[in-house]
Order: C-alpha cells, then sequence, then structure tokens
C-alpha cells in the first residue's frame, strides 16, 4: 500500500474481529515504529505486547479505577466525558495489546514523548498497511502504575498503549480542519517603504537608540538623533530621489534601511557607489545581515562597483560587524563632532 494510501484510510477502530496475529506480524509493525526517528537518537520506546488474559487484566484494571471513583477520571482531570470504560471493552475484544514505555525522565520529558509520538504513528501506518485495524490509547494513562506493576515493568512509565487487530468496523473518516485553518506562512521580505511604514520606521529607530544607550555602546544619542531624523525627514525620504527600504516578517516591519546614490558629506563621491545610512532592525540575529545583502544587490542592480556606510569611530563593536560583513575599511573622517570610518564592499 502507498503511503499516501494509508494514511487517508487509517481509522480509530473500536470493533475487532475475534481472530489472533501472529507474533512474526506483531513484530513487522513494531519494527516500523523502532525506525520512527527520535530526539537525540535516544530511541526511548519499550513495548510490550500482551493477549488474552493479561490483557483483559488490564482493561479489568481500567474499569475497577472507574468504578472505584466518585468522579469519573477524564471528567475529574479534563472536564470531559470519560472515555475509559469504552476503550476498556476496546482493549477486551482487540486480540493484541501493544504497552509503549519510556523511562522515568523529566529531563527528557518533551523529547520522549514527541518520539514516541512519531514512532506510534509509524505502527498504526503500518498496521493499516497490512490491512489490520488499531486504537491508539492514553486512557492507560490513569491507571499506569497498576498496569506497569501488573506487566513487572514498574521501572519504567507507561506512556500509551495500542489496541491491534482485524477491524470488525469501517467507520467513515472523521471530520478535519481545512489546510487554511492551520496552516500559516511566515514570509520574510525587503520592499520599499510606504508612508504608512513611517510609524514603524521611527519605533525600530528608536528601539535601536535605546539598545545602544543600555549597552553603552556610542553611536546614535536617543534625543539628537530622533529630533533630527523624525516623522519629515523619512517622508522627504520615499520622494527626494534616495530609496527607503523596510525588512519585513510577513506585514510586521523588522529593519529599515536608506540607500542613497550620492554622499558628499562623508565621502568623495565618484558616482560608482549607493550609500547605506540608517541600518537598523527591531532585533538582533540577522536581519542587519540580510538588508546588507541586498544593498549588495541594488549596487549590481544600478551598475554601481561599491556599497558604502560610514560608522562612528569609537563604536568597536558595531565597526567589528561591518567587517564581518565583508567591507573593507577605506579610510576616517570627522564632520563637527562626529569622528567616523568609511566601509566599503566592492560588489563587481
Amino acid at each position: 500500500m502507498e503511503l499516501d494510501k494509508a494514511i487517508k484510510l487509517r481509522r480509530s477502530i473500536r470493533a475487532f474481529k475475534n481472530e489472533d496475529i501472529s507474533n512474526e506480524i506483531i513484530l513487522e509493525i513494531l519494527d516500523a515504529g523502532r525506525l520512527a526517528p527520535s530526539a537525540k537518537n535516544r530511541q526511548p520506546w519499550q513495548f510490550v505486547v500482551v493477549r488474552e488474559f493479561i490483557k483483559n487484566k488490564i482493561a479489568d484494571i481500567m474499569i475497577d479505577c472507574v468504578s472505584r471513583s466518585t468522579e469519573k477520571e477524564e471528567r475529574k482531570r479534563l472536564g470531559c466525558p470519560s472515555s475509559v470504560l469504552a476503550t476498556a471493552k476496546v482493549i477486551k475484544e482487540a486480540p493484541i495489546l501493544v504497552l509503549v514505555f519510556k523511562e522515568k525522565d523529566d529531563n527528557w520529558l518533551i523529547g520522549d514523548n514527541l518520539s514516541i509520538g512519531a514512532c506510534i504513528e509509524n505502527i498504526i501506518l503500518r498496521a493499516t498497511d497490512l490491512n489490520l485495524g488499531s486504537l491508539w490509547i492514553r486512557d492507560v494513562a490513569y491507571t499506569k502504575e497498576e498496569i506497569s506493576s501488573l506487566v513487572g515493568y514498574e521501572h519504567l512509565e507507561l506512556n500509551s498503549a495500542i489496541s491491534i487487530g482485524y477491524a470488525n468496523q469501517f467507520p467513515s473518516a472523521r471530520p478535519r480542519k481545512a489546510l487554511e485553518e492551520i496552516v500559516n506562512f511566515v514570509n520574510f521580505s525587503i520592499e520599499k517603504a510606504t508612508s504608512e511604514n513611517i510609524e514603524s520606521i521611527l519605533q525600530i529607530i528608536k528601539t535601536r537608540c535605546e539598545w545602544f544607550l543600555e549597552k553603552k555602546i556610542d553611536q546614535w544619542n536617543p534625543a539628537s538623533y530622533l529630533k533630527k531624523y523624525d516623522e519629515n525627514y523619512f517622508l522627504e525620504q520615499l520622494t527626494n530621489g534616495n530609496e527607503l527600504y523596510v525588512a519585513k516578517i510577513n506585514e510586521r516591519v523588522v529593519g529599515v534601511m536608506l540607500i542613497k546614490f550620492s554622499d558628499t558629506t562623508y565621502w568623495k563621491d565618484d558616482g560608482k557607489a549607493i550609500y547605506i545610512h540608517h541600518l537598523a532592525s527591531e532585533f538582533s540575529g540577522g536581519v542587519g545581515s540580510m538588508l546588507l545583502k541586498y544593498a549588495i544587490d541594488l549596487a549590481k542592480k544600478y551598475n554601481k562597483d561599491y556599497v558604502r556606510l560610514d560608522c562612528k569611530k569609537n563604536n568597536e563593536r558595531l565597526n567589528t560587524y561591518y567587517k564581518e560583513n565583508g567591507f573593507a575599511l577605506k579610510g576616517n573622517g570627522e564632520v563637527g563632532s562626529y569622528s567616523y570610518h568609511l566601509w566599503e564592499m566592492k560588489v563587481k
């Protein structure tokens, strides 16, 4: 059976024929589980296969737990109707019950549980592939200590169980949510800014200024920088021949970069370069580098030889950042109280 077909045909079976399954087939099914991926290749699963008396005794333990409880366990714990009695009936009817154990190790709780989920998925799909029915069972959780003691596995934790047998029912597929309800794509993009982005741009620059101040990095002073480069300044960049870009995660602006085609303030402009200003991102971790790469592509697009930028001379951290991103130090300069390094990258 093709995998796609097995996935679509698999059902949770709750009625089984009175027909045994050979150990050879059970081992073939469990081998599919053995081959499942696991966190750090821990392979945390241990399988215990039970039939007849032991299997039925496990069902009785579950039934007894419900009868002894003044409030049904599942309702008490989860606030929903109990399925324990119905599950115990299924366990008695199916010829095979596979108990899935794991080590008692809270340090690996999440990883091991995820791994066992993948393992059981393989098992029930292989059972479907062999024209067998299965039911993935979690109701053993309420009596896991008693069941573990019964089969002599007190040193391990019972995670879940699987009933396997020849199906005596062929239920229709249960309703599933549409893909549109559960799938979301997160996209990263860089595009020209619009007036609607200005508020976000100013917030990013404000956040970055405050970050510089917090980290004691001498670069942008919040008071003076935000006063000089205000809303009107950035609105002007949309129409004065420069190009203002924003980086986005979906529709959320997470970075900004201004591209100038001339810069005589800090450079001896030779017409061979584009110039980066106001490079900033909402968070550290790659957005700035992506904007720098985008600037390189822009330089090539506009048939320029270089990408250039300036950086405060005593900002060791940021100067190192530009060096690590492939820029070469081309000189120094001063404009008023601003002492700076000049960085350049040759793009062709």
